[in-house]
């Protein structure tokens, strides 16, 4: 049964990819998101978080990045079997940024059985961070923001006024909200973080 959260995760990752281009299937990616923090909330502890997180975030970046192994078909003196250990290499690494923002919304954002506001708000505000420090740390990959996920709809415009990674939380915030039990009014936000 330890298995099956993995495999999710990993199914979670595989299947978040599919709002990029050229596919653009954003709805599967928010319900992709969305089981990613489910099986992340339901991990028994910090550590099995952070499996769960970065096997995720394995799963996304080898699918989200399958282009970089294009561009060795056209490259002469480089196999191209070479791309394909260069996207799960680069996949390797950049899941250390999905397997942070799961562990800091497992720690700090988990405090009942279920998700709840607390849980999805800590899950977005960490994804904006980790997304933030992987398009920065080590000269940075900013490549697929999950927020290029609504570039052809018309919530894209909200960039403009948030910027990516603000956008990203946002869809994070929206997947997450589909775990929780009751859609949570203005009211209850405000009621929940108030000082």
């Amino acid at each position: 049964m330890r298995a099956v959260p993995a495999l999710l995760a990993l199914l979670a990752g595989l299947t978040s990819a599919l709002g990029f281009a050229p596919l653009e299937w954003w709805p599967v990616t928010l319900a992709a998101l969305a089981l990613w923090l489910w099986v992340v909330h339901r991990a028994p502890t910090l550590r099995a978080a952070l499996w769960r997180s970065w096997l995720f975030g394995v799963a996304h970046f080898t699918v989200g990045n399958n282009w970089i192994q294009h561009a060795f078909d056209f490259q002469d003196r480089m196999p191209p079997a070479l791309g394909y250990v260069a996207v799960v290499g680069l996949a390797l690494y950049l899941a250390i940024y999905p397997m942070l923002a799961g562990g800091i919304a497992w720690k700090l954002g988990r405090r009942s059985e279920r998700p709840d506001l607390a849980y999805v708000a800590v899950a977005a505000a960490a994804w904006i961070a980790t997304e933030y420090l992987r398009a920065v740390v080590f000269t940075g990959y900013a490549w697929n923001p999950i927020g290029v996920i609504w570039v052809p709809t018309p919530l894209r415009g909200i960039a403009t006024v948030t910027g990516t990674y603000a956008l990203s939380g946002l869809t994070v915030l929206l997947s997450a909200a589909l775990l929780l039990p009751e859609r949570p009014s203005a009211r209850a936000w405000r009621s929940r973080w108030r000082c």
